[in-house]
């Protein structure tokens, strides 16, 4: 199972990973905590690196990402926290194996030339149970937009940084 995840990931990953031209927009914004305390270098390496990885997709789409200073979505960190990071999940629910088949096939579809992807589909399984009995999967709106292009108006992740 744990084997099966990880290739799930990996195509999620994948799908969205390319050394073309900069397609893929990464929206850094600042919670308040940031604003008043952060020393200026901090954003400064925030821009730089969220610049970087932008250039390193090329499916289009926008995800945003909200950095906290010493807290995560609003929840203080604890002070020998080196950092946090929260994720969002599509309408905050779980999906069946034939969602996430059918977001993989369906990008794979529409990017032939993308072999790695071309592979993940061809060694997907046709069902998958876990010990607990469900085989859902949670679908972050990142992995969402990077399969469909399709861009959230709400952060798809939260970043915080510790401070102690």
């Amino acid at each position: 199972m744990k084997s099966f995840r990880n290739k799930i990931a990996l195509g999620l990953l994948l799908a969205s990973f390319s050394g073309q031209s900069n397609a893929l927009t990464i929206n850094a914004t600042f919670d308040s905590n940031w604003l008043a305390s952060a020393p200026p270098a901090a954003t400064a390496a925030v821009n730089l690196v969220t610049g970087m990885f932008g250039s390193l997709f090329s499916n289009p789409g926008t995800v945003n990402i909200t950095f906290g200073w010493g807290d995560v979505n609003g929840q203080a960190l604890p002070t020998t926290a080196l950092g946090a990071t929260s994720n969002v999940f599509v309408n905050g629910s779980l999906y069946p194996l034939s969602t996430v088949s059918n977001l993989l096939n369906a990008y794979s579809s529409s990017h032939p030339s993308n072999a790695v992807m071309a592979s993940v589909v061809q060694n997907l399984p046709a069902s998958v149970t876990n010990p607990g009995g469900q085989a859902l999967f949670a679908i972050s709106q990142a992995q969402y937009t990077a399969l469909t292009g399709t861009s959230f108006a709400t952060p798809d992740a939260y970043v915080g940084f510790g401070t102690g």
